[in-house]
């Protein structure tokens, strides 16, 4: 399984969104927004279509999802 050795219902991830802005005379700044938290089978979820059916990609965000959720959307599960 890919989750193994953890806990899946603890696993999150922190994600903090930016934009770097660059002027006419090519000086930059860094705007940051906040940061947001979400846990791995979340974002493995909200992922579930992205991924052309069978390829490694696909597979390994439904590994996350079967080892957080079960079977429970296996509906939306295409082999």
């Amino acid at each position: 399984m890919v989750w193994e050795s953890l806990d899946s219902e603890a696993v999150s991830i922190a994600m903090r969104p930016y934009i770097i802005l660059e002027d006419e005379n090519g000086d930059t700044v860094t705007i940051y927004g906040g940061i947001v938290y979400r846990s791995i089978g979340y974002i493995a979820y909200q992922n579930r279509k992205a991924f052309t059916p069978g390829s490694a990609a696909y597979e390994y965000v439904w590994n996350i999802i079967h080892y957080v959720y079960g079977k429970q959307y296996d509906a939306d599960y295409k082999k």
